[in-house]
């Protein structure tokens, strides 16, 4: 009995590969896993900070982080009535200064 062509072409992608090597595949992937989530705990930087944190870091009062915020020179978000601060917005204010 003779296939089909497409049973042929698609039996053409498939390939057999060890045990061991699927293995290994794993364990990199949860070595490269483990390794990223201990980056996200030890990186003290987050991605936004509250008004008080962003007071104490730039030691501005809050007239100060409202001039800068509507001025655009930091980037801010509304969120539940608190403002939140994007942490690269500040520091890359801090480096004109």
């Amino acid at each position: 009995m003779k296939q089909p062509e497409e049973s042929l072409s698609e039996m053409q992608n498939f390939y057999f590969v060890p045990k061991e090597k699927i293995d290994a595949i794993f364990k990199k992937l949860n070595a490269i896993e483990s390794s990223i989530q201990e980056n996200k705990k030890s990186n003290p930087l987050k991605e936004w900070l509250t008004e008080k944190e962003t007071k104490k870091l730039l030691s501005k009062g809050s007239t100060t982080l409202w001039k800068l915020r509507t001025a655009n020179k930091i980037i801010a978000k509304k969120i539940g009535g608190s403002n939140y601060y994007s942490a690269k917005s500040i520091q890359n204010y801090l480096e004109k200064q």
